[in-house]
C-alpha cells in the first residue's frame, strides 16, 4: 500500500548467530529461518542500529569485525554510542572499558545520532566533511507541531499486532504483581534509607510504569521477549 516493497526488503534473523562476513556478503546463512536463507542483499554501505544497551554492547565484536574488514561502512547508533554502551546483565558492565576503541562521531549527538565513520577515515576528518555538506532545515517546535504524521500502513498483520498486546499485557500482568500499592513521595529525604538498593529502586520505578497513563513493560526482564521469538 505505501510502494516499500520496491524500496525495502524485511527478513528477520538472530544477529548473535551471524556468521563472519555475513553483514558485508549480504547473506544471513543459518541465522535466518530456514525459509529464508537464501535471501541476498546487496553489501550496505550503512548500518542503521536501532540497538541500546546490552543488546547493542552483546553485537558490537560482530559489527566491529565487519566494519573493519570492509568494504567502506560506516555505522549509525540511536541514543547510546558503541563507546559508551555497556551489558546490564554482566557483573561490572557498567564500568567495562571501551575495548574495541571505536572512533565515535559526536556531531549529531544532541538528536541522539552517533556515528562510527567508515575504517580508515578519522573523526575529524569525517565532521569536517559532515559540517561542509549543505545543512538541512530543521523544523521550529511550532511548525512541528502542526505538521502531520505519515502512518504506514500493513507493515505488521493482524495476527503479529495481536501477539505483541499479548505479550505487552503478560508482561504488564507480572510486573504488576510486586508493584508497591502507594508511594509516599513528599517524605522526608532523611526517612529514605540511605543504602537503598538496585531492588528498592526497580520497585519504585515498576509503581510508575504500572500506572494507567504510563504502562511500560520491561521487554528485557528476565529474558521474557527472548523466550516468545520463534
Amino acid at each position: 500500500e505505501q510502494g516499500l516493497d520496491s524500496l525495502c526488503t524485511f527478513a528477520c534473523c538472530d544477529l548473535l548467530a551471524l556468521a563472519p562476513g555475513a553483514i558485508r556478503s549480504g547473506q544471513l546463512g543459518e541465522a535466518a529461518p530456514l525459509g529464508d536463507r537464501d535471501m541476498e542483499f546487496a553489501p550496505p554501505s550503512v548500518l542503521l542500529i536501532f540497538l541500546t544497551g546490552h543488546g547493542l554492547s552483546r553485537f558490537a565484536a560482530t559489527l566491529h569485525s565487519e566494519w573493519r574488514e570492509g568494504p567502506p561502512l560506516r555505522l549509525l547508533t540511536c541514543v547510546e554510542a558503541l563507546d559508551d554502551c555497556y551489558d546490564f546483565e554482566e557483573a561490572g558492565g557498567l564500568f567495562a572499558e571501551d575495548a574495541l576503541h571505536w572512533p565515535i562521531s559526536r556531531l549529531h549527538a544532541a538528536h541522539g545520532v552517533y556515528v562510527v565513520p567508515p575504517h580508515g577515515v578519522s573523526v575529524a576528518e569525517w565532521e569536517e566533511g559532515a559540517r561542509a555538506s549543505e545543512p538541512r532545515s530543521v523544523l521550529s517546535r511550532y511548525a512541528a507541531d502542526e505538521s502531520k504524521a505519515v502512518a504506514l500502513k500493513q507493515l505488521l498483520t493482524s495476527e503479529e499486532v495481536a501477539s505483541i498486546i499479548e505479550l505487552g499485557e503478560e508482561m504488564m500482568a507480572v510486573q504488576a504483581e510486586d508493584v508497591p500499592q502507594s508511594l509516599d513521595l513528599f517524605q522526608d529525604d532523611a526517612e529514605i534509607p540511605s543504602g537503598i538498593g538496585n531492588d528498592e529502586l526497580g520497585r519504585v520505578e515498576d509503581y510508575f510504569h504500572a500506572a494507567v497513563e504510563h504502562r511500560v513493560a520491561h521487554l528485557h526482564r528476565d529474558a521474557a521477549f527472548q523466550h516468545r521469538l520463534p
